[in-house]
């Protein structure tokens, strides 16, 4: 991508790790705006959460993120904490989806419109 667009940098240029990268790579060096809709916020929760799956087994009280978990938890209906292992609905998981697939629109729209923008014939 950088190639074909001439981009100053690339992604393993930039500091940080995984999706908080790619969302600085995106806004930083392509341009786009992620920050802003309710679904980022949303993909940083399930990446707390899918941590918490990988590193500690699903237990809260291991993560490094176990206050923003409990918290997050308790505002959720679709998850809940059993002897501090979380627990995931199925309702939650149709949710999820459903947030994954409106972000990636935004994302998808905000791409399209910088191609637009930035491709001159």
């Amino acid at each position: 991508m950088e190639e074909n667009f001439k981009l100053n940098e690339s992604v393993i240029d930039l500091p940080g790790r995984g999706i908080r990268r790619s969302k600085n790579y995106l806004e930083k060096v392509v341009g786009l705006k992620i920050s802003n809709p309710k679904e980022w916020h949303e993909v940083l929760a399930y990446n707390k959460l899918r941590n918490c799956f990988v590193h500690n087994n699903g237990f809260a009280t291991k993560s490094d993120d176990e206050k923003f978990l409990r918290n997050y938890i308790s505002k959720h209906n679709f998850l809940e904490l059993d002897y501090d292992e979380v627990i995931i609905g199925k309702e939650f998981c149709e949710e999820a989806i459903k947030n994954f697939e409106t972000f990636e629109d935004y994302i998808s729209e905000s791409f399209s419109n910088w191609l637009i923008n930035s491709v001159k014939p």
